[in-house]
């Protein structure tokens, strides 16, 4: 994927997440848990990194250090 799509992506998603109420946050990650669970556990820990950053508010470049942190302590040492 191209680094600049995924940056304008994680963007996007944090802007619509911070502006979304708290009932529409409440059914957004209703409708995402059972997403999750069909995932590996290496791509759910990915998106509940990405939801938790959201969910703190956080800068896209905070988020992104998020989701590397989470992706290194995902590699087998």
């Amino acid at each position: 994927m191209d680094k600049e799509k995924l940056l304008k992506d994680i963007e996007r998603f944090l802007e619509v997440y911070k502006i979304l109420g708290p009932e529409a946050k409440a059914v957004f990650e209703a409708q995402l848990a059972p997403h999750l669970a069909t995932l590996d556990q290496k791509t759910r820990e990915l998106y509940r990194a990405l939801l938790n950053s959201a969910q703190d508010g956080l800068s896209v470049v905070d988020t992104i250090a998020n989701l590397e942190a989470q992706r290194q302590s995902g590699r087998p040492e």
